[in-house]
């Protein structure tokens, strides 16, 4: 088929524009809600009568008032004590009195009726206004006897005490708004309480506690032991004290996080400018209301930075606000220069936000490096000037308890500004915490194939053609639709440039300065030399690096169509399934084909106006339904997996493993094999010199063979291992073979990634083919470990404290040296020779790499091969959380680590055959998050390791240089 020329126009534009997007750092971003979730929004004490100077009780006539704010849906409890008693107060039901009636109108007037007199259940009770043990006539506090009933319940005993309503009246005012006042009356009178005597006398009332609340019982539970949190105080002597303290610990705003917006951006301020109005963007929505709906879509259509929403809750299923405990989770990608703004509201509010100012927060710091750990401090609370502020946590038209959207009165001064309105609000810090996280990259090859042939569309006429697919354009995203909306408009980026003419030149440009999105064209099919559309059996291959969180989309043309193109749907294609894990294969059913609903459709591989047949770019006429949608005219289309393949592997780093076979076998020729080859056929200790490495992610078949006798087959031994890059396998066999006995040989196979000995001990076995040598002693630390003319030490390994070593071998000589290595290893030492010769060979196979002579077993420590705990000891603790970021890295790499408590560490970085390159770090570090950034300029590309080494524990994590 012809190229059409005007589908090369935009070569030299790409050759000027394409090196494309440089790879992203990308980094989870972690918004929690730290606040506490408090059961009262108001509480307090009364305890200076109206009129007087200074705290007491009340007698006839006197009052005590207290004034609260209080929210439809809220109850008020108090208490105060009836003080002609031992323990008995005035309190409403535990569950306290409704402060707004079922239509959300205000209580108000006299509400003595909802007073009852409650028994704490904390002395036993005396004559009312004669016992010795109440509190006007007490010697002191807490002096009554306790009684065996020691519930909270109604006063229920011989005694007989007056009506509620005289003693005691409680008027609820409402003052408008939500403003209340509560008013406590004592209307006894030197009559109102009958003595034995045939007196009478007042009831005095005494201080007491109020609560506002709407979890029930905040005071006591009717048939349950008083508390301990000073009820008692108040019912027995009219001490608030303690209730005081304890409601007040209680008391507060319970925070609550919305659903909230994120971009990142280079230049400043994305979202709002301080001091100036709002932008009528979709900032008020969050503001007022959570909704981040409106400004997300703005912020995905923007062509210079790139935002969304977050709205899922951590564990949740759907967008929702979060609690204390709860918290969002987002992935973003961002350059060197790029800054991270995002906004939630304080939902216990009218219109206030957290957001950083215009600046946002740089992602990276003047070094280069990645940002990491709790960014908090950048964050304020913001009121954004839509509405006047009510009582933070209580106000009638903030998003929990008004009626509707955009409720509330309009704010006088209407500009973005920090919150100042006089009202208090808790620490920025103690509600919300916002952290990031740089995160490891896995890169993907990505194949868009044309599958099609010159069968697969008809044309109407009898015949067919192939359908031939256009240079394209990705994107890896973390939020949906970055390159068009389903049931919108071409947002006129480039799509509709794709989608007619097979040309992504101009969504390249217009995207060129986005800040935070991967992206790229794909123009040159595999093999070929120049941009051009991809035919049957061609395919276009590009890679791309992501973490989990991000999502591929793609778009590229159906040739033969006006403005059809094929692309995932709006969410894209995930490239880490629900564990974190890469996928891999085919991703084709992620794919639709789109119709952009910018010219009318005509018949596909006929009209005039398609793109192998028109005159020129965008010739055809205007499809009145502009909006981009899943195609659906009058024509037939193939299927799309008959047009298009799209796959997607994991980038396996090559790398190699290094296998060491070690026998010592007496005077026995031990064969040998990998993977069916024959690898050390003659009399040999050991594989090769010092390992053999092997291709890694590879099966590994070893079968280890005397030569020279009739072995059966199911007697051969044979070890099956798959290893990783940069692992080292030691397998070691041992024993004596004898054609008439059963084949004797044992096989001990370990890795760095096998631990062999329990915890806090370490694996220790050893063999020996020394020639002439009847008995070997080996000994530790002096003493005798084994002596014997066994060829093994034991039958398998044997646990021992992880602790130094010393090791003298007397049969072989006077080689003596000692190591040190840590809980969870293990290692073989072997011994080949014969006694009293030159040529005698100690060394020792350690798990963690290398076969090393025994006489320099005691420079292990120092050069990295091995490593103890700096204590000596080994214990079950949990070993520092780290990440090495960037991953692979080239010139600059940072270590982040964190202490769960102040330790020694010793920070090391070796190759895979554990030799000492440096020293990163040695020393005492404190408890929390560090970071040490290390030039590795110098260092050939491959695979190292980092070793963090504290007194209890060990974590290595594998670097890779570029």
């Amino acid at each position: 088929m012809r190229q059409p020329a005007y589908l090369l126009t935009f070569l030299l534009f790409f050759g000027i524009l394409f090196s494309l997007t440089a790879q992203p750092t990308y980094f989870k971003v972690k918004v929690e809600n730290v606040g506490e979730a408090y059961p009262f929004s108001q509480s307090g004490v009364f305890h200076t009568p109206v009129g007087a100077a200074a705290p007491g009780p009340i007698l006839p006539g006197g009052v005590y008032e207290f004034d609260f704010e209080a929210a439809p849906g809220s109850y008020l409890s108090f208490a105060t004590m009836f003080v002609q008693s031992n323990d008995l107060f005035y309190a409403p039901a535990e569950s306290g009195i409704a402060l707004y009636d079922e239509m959300g109108n205000p209580m108000t007037g006299d509400l003595t009726d909802q007073l009852l007199l409650w028994d704490s259940g904390t002395e036993i009770n005396q004559a009312p206004g004669e016992g010795a043990d109440q509190a006007p006539r007490q010697s002191g506090m807490d002096v009554g006897m306790a009684d065996p009933d020691n519930t909270v319940r109604l006063v229920n005993d011989s005694y007989d005490y007056p009506m509620t309503g005289e003693v005691i009246r409680f008027t609820l005012i409402h003052n408008g708004g939500t403003s209340f006042t509560g008013q406590i009356e004592n209307v006894s009178t030197s009559a109102t309480l009958a003595l034995s005597d045939g007196s009478t006398v007042a009831v005095p009332l005494a201080p007491g506690v109020f609560v506002v609340h709407t979890a029930p019982a905040p005071l006591f539970t009717e048939g349950e032991m008083d508390r301990g949190e000073g009820l008692e105080g108040v019912a027995e002597d009219g001490n608030t004290g303690l209730l005081g303290e304890t409601i007040h610990a209680h008391t507060g705003i319970t925070p609550v996080l919305s659903p909230g917006a994120f971009v990142v951006h280079g230049g400043m301020d994305p979202l709002f400018s301080a001091g100036e109005m709002d932008r009528g963007e979709g900032l008020v929505a969050i503001a007022e209301d959570g909704n981040p709906e409106m400004l997300a879509l703005v912020l995905q259509n923007a062509t210079s930075m790139t935002g969304g929403a977050f709205a899922v809750p951590v564990g949740g299923s759907g967008p929702a606000p979060i609690g204390p405990g709860g918290a969002y989770e987002f992935v973003i990608a961002s350059g060197p220069t790029g800054k991270l703004s995002l906004v939630s509201m304080f939902v216990q509010s009218n219109d206030l936000f957290y957001a950083p100012d215009g600046m946002g927060v740089a992602l990276f710091t003047e070094n280069g490096m990645p940002v990491s750990g709790d960014i908090t401090e950048y964050f304020d609370l913001w009121d954004v000037g839509s509405e006047i502020n009510e009582i933070p946590g209580i106000g009638l038209n903030q998003a929990p308890r008004q009626s509707g959207a955009d409720t509330g009165a309009d704010d006088p001064d209407n500009t973005v500004r920090l919150v100042n309105d006089g009202f208090t609000y808790p620490a920025d810090e103690s509600v919300i915490r916002v952290t990031l996280m740089p995160l490891e990259t896995t890169q993907f090859t990505v194949r868009v194939e044309n599958v099609s042939t010159p069968e697969t569309l008809p044309t109407g006429d009898g015949s067919s053609v192939a359908v031939p697919l256009s240079p394209g354009f990705w994107a890896l995203h973390a939020t949906p639709a970055p390159l068009f909306s389903v049931g919108a408009p071409d947002r006129g980026q480039g799509l509709e440039e794709i989608a007619e003419d097979g040309d992504p030149a101009v969504l390249a440009e217009t995207l060129a300065g986005k800040m935070g999105t991967p992206r790229g064209a794909f123009t040159t099919p595999a093999g070929g030399m120049d941009p051009a559309p991809a035919f049957p059996g061609e395919a276009y291959e590009f890679t791309i690096t992501a973490a989990p969180g991000i999502y591929l989309s793609l778009a590229t043309m159906f040739v033969q169509s006006n403005d059809l193109f094929y692309a995932p749907g709006e969410m894209g294609v995930p490239l880490f399934d629900e564990n974190g894990d890469p996928i891999s294969g085919d991703i084709t059913e992620y794919f639709d084909l789109w119709d952009a609903g910018t010219e009318e459709n005509e018949q596909p591989g006929v009209g005039p106006n398609q793109a192998p047949r028109q005159s020129g770019p965008d010739m055809g006429a205007m499809d009145m339904d502009d909006l981009v949608r899943l195609v659906n005219d009058a024509y037939s289309y193939p299927a799309d997996e008959d047009v298009i393949r799209v796959t997607i592997n994991p980038v396996v780093e090559t790398g190699t493993a290094k296998i060491q076979v070690i026998h010592a076998a007496e005077s026995q020729t031990l064969e040998v094999k990998i993977n069916g080859a024959v690898i050390s056929p003659a009399f040999a200790y050991r594989t090769a010199t010092p390992y053999l490495e092997v291709p890694a992610g590879t099966p590994l078949t070893i079968e280890l063979t005397p030569v020279g006798g009739p072995i059966p087959a199911d007697q051969v031994e044979t070890i099956e291992v798959e290893l990783e890059s940069g692992e080292t396998y030691v397998a070691a066999a041992y024993g004596t073979f004898d054609p008439d006995d059963e084949f004797p040989f044992g096989v001990a196979l370990f890795s760095p990634a096998v631990a062999t000995a329990e915890s806090g001990n370490v694996a220790l076995s050893f063999f020996h083919g020394a020639n002439g040598v009847g008995v070997v002693e080996v000994l530790h630390n002096g003493s005798s470990l084994f002596s014997g003319a066994a060829y093994s030490t034991f039958d398998d390994f044997v646990d021992f404290p992880a602790a130094d070593f010393e090791l003298s071998i007397p049969g072989l000589g006077d080689y003596e040296g000692s190591f040190g290595f840590w809980s969870g290893k293990s290692a073989v030492i072997f011994a080949s020779g014969t006694a009293g010769s030159s040529d005698i060979q100690p060394w020792v196979a350690l798990s963690n790499g290398g076969t090393y002579p025994l006489s320099m077993i005691d420079n292990f420590v120092d050069n990295g091969i091995s490593v103890e705990h700096l204590n000596g000891t080994a214990t079950a603790t949990t070993p520092p959380t780290a990440v090495v970021f960037p991953n692979p890295a080239k010139g600059l790499t940072t270590l982040q680590y964190e202490l769960p408590e102040s330790t020694r560490v010793n920070i090391r970085l070796s190759d895979l055959r554990g030799n000492l390159i440096r020293t990163i770090y040695q020393g005492t570090a404190a408890e929390g998050v560090h970071q040490i950034t290390e030039d590795i300029s110098d260092l050939p590309g491959g695979m190292y390791l980092y070793s963090i080494v504290t007194d209890e524990t060990v974590q290595t994590l594998r670097l890779m240089v570029r």
